[in-house]
Parts: C-alpha cells; sequence; structure tokens
C-alpha cells in the first residue's frame, strides 16, 4: 500500500485510525491479523460501500482536512438547512464520507462555541454567535486560499485560477467590495501585507452577504476607540452598490463596529517598529514568559530587546483583541515549524498556561508564537561582534565610503578595519571573521570575497549569505565538545596519508562533468560502450576489460534508480587507471528496470 499510495507507514497508520469510525457506520470493522489488514462484516455490506465509493474522485481532488474545511465553510456561510446529499453532490464524494467528515468538525467548531445540528430528513446546519462564525470562516477561506491566485480572480476575473474556496462567494459581490475598499478604505488606513487585504476583503463580503441573507449581528458590539476605523467604514456603507448583490438595506450600527473592529485588528502589524506596548501587566507577564522558556529550554531568549518588542505586542494584540487571529486548522507552513523544533514548542505551550491560565490559545496560534521564539533561536546576528577587514587599492578615501556602507547595510558587523596592499604583511588574517577586498588577491591565506569599491546590492547580497552559512559553521564549532587531557599528536605519516587522499578527492572533481551523448540503438550494452568512448584518456588502460565490468554489473541486477531518471553503473576493474565519476546525460530516453 505504501508503494501504490506514494504515502509512509505512518500516514496509512493514521488513515486506518480516521476511517475506523466511517466503516463501522456502515457495518464494517478494520482488523490486521499478522501485519495484513481485512475488513470484517457483512457481504452485502462490503458491496453498498464499494458501489458508494466508485467514482468519488473529486473534481476538486481535495485532502481530507481540506475537505473538512470546505463543508464547515458551506455550512457556515448559508443559514438554511442543507441536504447532507446535496454537499455530498458538490463534493463529488458519498453521503457517508460526509457524515464522518461532520463528525469531525463537530469538535474543532465547539471550540468556537458553534454547534452543527442535524435533523432527520431536514439537513444539517450550523448555529452559534454570527460574529465568532464569520471570524471561522473568514479564517478558513483565508487558509485555503493562494494570495495571489486570489488577486488574479479578482482584478481579471480568471476562472482557470479559480477553487472551491474561491467561489463560494459571488464574484459580483467580491468585485464590488474590492472596488469600494480600493477607494474609501486602503488608501486612509495603512495595510502591511496581502494577507491583511484579502482578509479585509473577505470579511466585508462574509458580513453583507450574511446580512444580505437576513443573518445580522444582534448582540452588542464593543464599540472601537479608534473613530478613523468608524468614519472610513461608514464611508464605505455610503457608497456602496447594492443593487450589484441583492436588495438596497439600511446597514445595522453592530455590523459597521464589528468591521471597523477587523480593520484595526488586520492593520495590528506585529512586524512593524512600532513597539509602544500599553499594557504594563502583559510587558511584565511576556518577560516572565521568556524568562520560563529560556530557563526551560535551556537558550536565553533574554539578550535582545528589540525580540522581547516584538513579542510583547504580538502578544498584548492576542489577549487584547476578541477576535481570534488563526483559526484552528492546520496551517502547513506554521506546522513544519513545529514539528522541526518538537521540544522548543513543549515547552512555549507548557509555559503559556502558567503565565496566561485565562487565555486559550488555539494551535495556530501558538504555532505563531514559537515561530518568534524559532526565529530568534537561529538569527544569532547580535550573540558576537563580528569583525571585518576591508582592503583597498585607491587608498583611505575608497576604503571609507566601503566601510561606511557595510555599516550602514550589514549591521552585524561590529568592527571594521581598512589597509591597503602593502600593509597586508603587517595584518594578522585570522582575527577577522570577513574579509572584503576590492582586488583580487591570488595566493592570499584566507577566505575572502571581492566587492565592489561602492559595495553594491548584489556585493550586499552575497556578504549576508557568507555570513549566514559562516555563522552556521560557527555555532556548529562551539557546540563541539572541547578535547580534554593529553592527546597524541598527529603523525607525520597520517599527515601524508590525507594529503594522498586529498589529492586523490580532487582529481575526481575536478574530472566530473554533465555530458550529453547522443544514444541511436535501443541497448544498454551499446550505451555502455559508447560512454566509455566518452571518458578523457589516463583513466582507463583496458577498454575491453572495463566494458566488460560495467556489463557484468549489469547483468548482476538492475541499475535504476527508483523514482528518478536516474541510473548508476560502477565497476572497479584492473582495467582502471585512476578513480573517475561523471554523468552523461542520454539524449533519446532508455527505459529499464529500476533497483526495486
Amino acid at each position: 500500500m505504501e508503494k501504490q499510495l506514494h504515502v509512509s507507514r505512518r500516514t496509512l497508520y493514521r488513515e486506518f485510525s480516521n476511517i475506523r469510525l466511517f466503516l463501522e457506520q456502515n457495518d464494517l470493522i478494520l482488523t490486521s491479523q499478522n501485519g495484513n489488514y481485512i475488513l470484517e462484516g457483512k457481504n452485502s455490506s462490503k458491496q453498498k460501500l464499494k458501489v458508494s465509493l466508485i467514482g468519488q474522485n473529486s473534481a476538486y481532488d481535495m485532502p481530507t482536512s481540506q475537505r473538512q474545511n470546505a463543508v464547515a465553510a458551506s455550512l457556515l456561510l448559508n443559514s438554511e438547512n442543507t441536504k447532507i446529499s446535496s454537499i455530498a453532490y458538490n463534493l463529488d464524494v458519498s453521503e457517508g464520507t460526509i457524515q464522518h467528515d461532520l463528525l469531525t468538525l463537530s469538535d474543532s467548531l465547539a471550540e468556537y462555541n458553534l454547534t452543527v445540528e442535524k435533523k432527520k430528513g431536514v439537513g444539517v446546519q450550523i448555529t452559534g454567535d454570527e460574529l465568532k462564525r464569520r471570524q471561522v470562516l473568514c479564517g478558513i477561506l483565508l487558509t485555503e486560499i493562494n494570495e495571489y491566485s486570489f488577486l488574479r480572480y479578482l482584478n481579471e476575473r480568471d476562472d482557470s485560477v479559480a477553487n472551491f474556496f474561491m467561489t463560494l462567494l459571488p464574484y459580483e459581490l467580491l468585485s464590488e467590495v474590492s472596488r469600494q475598499l480600493a477607494h474609501h478604505i486602503f488608501p486612509q488606513i495603512n495595510f502591511y501585507s496581502d494577507r491583511q487585504i484579502i482578509s479585509t476583503v473577505l470579511m466585508f463580503a462574509i458580513a453583507i452577504f450574511r446580512f444580505d441573507n437576513n443573518a445580522a449581528i444582534t448582540r452588542s458590539v464593543t464599540k472601537t476607540k479608534e473613530l478613523e476605523y468608524l468614519a472610513v467604514t461608514y464611508k464605505f456603507f455610503a457608497n456602496f452598490h447594492w443593487e450589484k448583490v441583492g436588495n438596497e438595506k439600511q446597514i445595522t450600527k453592530e455590523e459597521v463596529i464589528s468591521l471597523a473592529q477587523h480593520i484595526q485588528n488586520a492593520t495590528a502589524n506585529v512586524n512593524s517598529f512600532d513597539f509602544d506596548v500599553n499594557d504594563f501587566s502583559v510587558m511584565v507577564q511576556v518577560r516572565e514568559l521568556v524568562e520560563l522558556v529560556s530557563t526551560t529550554y535551556g537558550w536565553d531568549f533574554r539578550r535582545n530587546p528589540d525580540f522581547f518588542k516584538r513579542l510583547s505586542k504580538h502578544i498584548e494584540n492576542l489577549i487584547k483583541n476578541d477576535q481570534q487571529q488563526l483559526p484552528n486548522v492546520q496551517i502547513d507552513t506554521l506546522q513544519r515549524v513545529s514539528d522541526k523544533y518538537t521540544r522548543l514548542f513543549a515547552t512555549i505551550r507548557s509555559k503559556w498556561k502558567e503565565v496566561f491560565p485565562g487565555k486559550e490559545l488555539t494551535q495556530p496560534e501558538l504555532q505563531l508564537l514559537l515561530l518568534y521564539f524559532a526565529n530568534e533561536y537561529t538569527n544569532r546576528t547580535y550573540q558576537r561582534e563580528l569583525r571585518a577587514l576591508v582592503i583597498c587599492e585607491n587608498g583611505f578615501s575608497t576604503s571609507q565610503i566601503l566601510k561606511s556602507r557595510l555599516i550602514r547595510e550589514v549591521p552585524e558587523i561590529q568592527k571594521i578595519d581598512t589597509t591597503k596592499v602593502s600593509d597586508l604583511s603587517q595584518i594578522e588574517p585570522k582575527n577577522y571573521d570577513i574579509i572584503l577586498s576590492t582586488i583580487d588577491l591570488p595566493g592570499f591565506p584566507r577566505d575572502y570575497q571581492v566587492v565592489s569599491p561602492l559595495l553594491l546590492e548584489n556585493d550586499v547580497n552575497k556578504v549576508r549569505n557568507w555570513l549566514q552559512t559562516y555563522q552556521k559553521k560557527y555555532s556548529a564549532i562551539q557546540e563541539e565538545p572541547v578535547p580534554t587531557g593529553n592527546k597524541s599528536l598527529i603523525s607525520p605519516k597520517v599527515l601524508l596519508q590525507k594529503e594522498s587522499e586529498i589529492h586523490l578527492y580532487n582529481q575526481i572533481v575536478q574530472a566530473f562533468r554533465v555530458k550529453q551523448i547522443t544514444n541511436n540503438e535501443e541497448s544498454l550494452e551499446s550505451i555502455t560502450s559508447q560512454i566509455i568512448t566518452e571518458i578523457p584518456t589516463g583513466f582507463i588502460s583496458d577498454t575491453k576489460d572495463v566494458i566488460a565490468g560495467l556489463l557484468q554489473r549489469i547483468q548482476l541486477a538492475p541499475i535504476g534508480i527508483p523514482d528518478t531518471n536516474l541510473a548508476i553503473l560502477h565497476t572497479s576493474t584492473a582495467g582502471v587507471k585512476k578513480p573517475f565519476c561523471s554523468i552523461f546525460e542520454l539524449k533519446k530516453p532508455f527505459t529499464m528496470k529500476a533497483m526495486d
């Protein structure tokens, strides 16, 4: 099954676990006997399930999590009861699959006090607080919509990029909302990212759709203190063309306030340089959180004040804003970070509960906190004052220009010395982390970067890339245990052996090429002979012996590497004078058996 489905065994185990309940609803049980999986139950039940599954491949080709989001989004957008058969038809799956999805969704939506209600013979609907309903729906759409495709769809109505989630809301509504926002809100309010713009388009469109379908916000909404957001929201509705989306209606005060609050939350940019934290108690709690995580994890997160300020601003937004910033659905980018830093993630989750016991966070919100800590953990530039040596041929003035540019563009470098080529003999290169030169220095004993005297943009990028690599090497070296006690010195004999090995490795690397060959005949033997004729002289003393060795290897077992367009062919015979390795690209594809 692993090979047939191209998935890992771990994935299969998880899927087996997920389908057990679904199978039980169809009077079947999945059992394992000596490693073989068997469906147990009546043949009639098996046949009925088989018939329902035939031709079930979705027109949208959705994985399970995405399909469940699609079911939730459809129900959240509509107030009326929806037939399960209708949802199954729209997503091109069986009713049993939708039944199983609804069981999973019930638990997820319960965290937002939303309830999945099923009435036999009538249908299914989601009930609960209207504002929470809209926020969850907007969160799901944001998770599933690609920013580039959505903006292209909005601007050009390019249906080729549209997917199920984009087309849930009428295009005319999305277009009118986008146009009015661009005229009356976006020029007045500073949005920092495409995601903030898209979330605002979606939230306004959802609000108008729900309001137009008699699902208005009824509960009292806390009025925003920022009159600017209220003003632009009222201006939006004063110019909105209702006739393009439905019957003209008088918008309520609660609707305007809730959308003004959304704009305020959407424009809260935790990555900006506005580090003002208004709530001192929050700042104290954040300091405690950083302290506890540092102590438990064993890495000091307290040394960078900018990190502390950014984290404080983010947490203040989380605590003060009633709006859920992220839906409780898996976001792949954040999931990869938590998979990579499992211990750090567990530490943050645990310490958050200690410091903020009254504020529950969803999984993605906790993962976003992890992103702050993980970024700080990998960004070690402030730990060590890096030193640079600048070598110029044109004297003092040029070196000072380069030095000032370097200070401004690469702040990680704290100490910069300048010198002329004629003074190099008086300088010890190993005292510097990076050496920059405006000229080539043949035979210079250290790695160095050749840059323009003006330190152009590509030079800056080159220096930054080099520093990233350098810091990783530095960190790795620092983490290795330092040898203790008396150690025997490396003997001259070992040094000679190492020198011989390095010389050999260098020969292999220097001879390496990727060469295309024109293969006409459809036999591996002829291709092998043709490859040998392409190998430079000096590596082979007996061509026939080498070809025979390679053909013997071909007869031994298949040489194709599974799931690639590569084959690996090798031999070691008396006809080989010295090691050789190369890649030969066949002009005409040749089919052969793979190693598996």
